[in-house]
C-alpha cells in the first residue's frame, strides 16, 4: 500500500512570494479584519451556509463514480477551498486577538514607565 503524502509532508519547496504580493496589513486594518471574521464566525446562519455547502460537495463527490477522476478532484478542491476560507477567517480572529493583546501590554508598560 502506497504511503499518501499530504500537502504539508511534500518535498518540493513552497514557491517563493510574488513580487506583485499585496503589503503586509497595516495594524488598525489586521484588527478590523479580525472583528470582522469573529462576527462571521459568531453568526449562525453564515455558519450553516458553510455546512450546507460542504455537505452539497460532499454529496457530489459521493455520487461520482471511480472513473469520474476530474469531477472527484474538482470536489475535493472545491471542499478544501470552504475548508480554507474558514481557516483563513479564524486565522484573521485570532491574529487579532494577539494584536490588541499586544497593544493592552504596550498601554501598560507606558502606563507603568510614565508613573515612574
Amino acid at each position: 500500500m502506497r504511503a499518501r503524502l499530504r500537502f504539508w509532508q511534500s518535498d518540493t519547496p513552497p514557491p517563493p512570494p510574488a513580487e506583485d504580493a499585496p503589503p503586509p496589513l497595516p495594524e488598525v486594518d489586521l484588527i478590523r479584519r479580525g472583528d470582522i471574521a469573529t462576527r462571521l464566525l459568531a453568526d449562525p446562519f453564515f455558519l450553516a451556509i458553510f455546512e450546507e455547502i460542504k455537505g452539497d460537495i460532499y454529496r457530489t463527490w459521493l455520487t461520482t463514480k471511480p472513473s469520474q477522476v476530474d469531477l472527484r478532484e474538482e470536489q475535493f478542491k472545491l471542499y478544501q477551498g470552504v475548508v480554507l476560507l474558514e481557516a483563513r477567517l479564524r486565522g484573521y480572529k485570532g491574529a487579532a486577538m494577539v494584536r490588541v493583546a499586544q497593544r493592552e501590554a504596550e498601554a501598560a508598560a507606558e502606563k507603568a514607565n510614565a508613573a515612574d
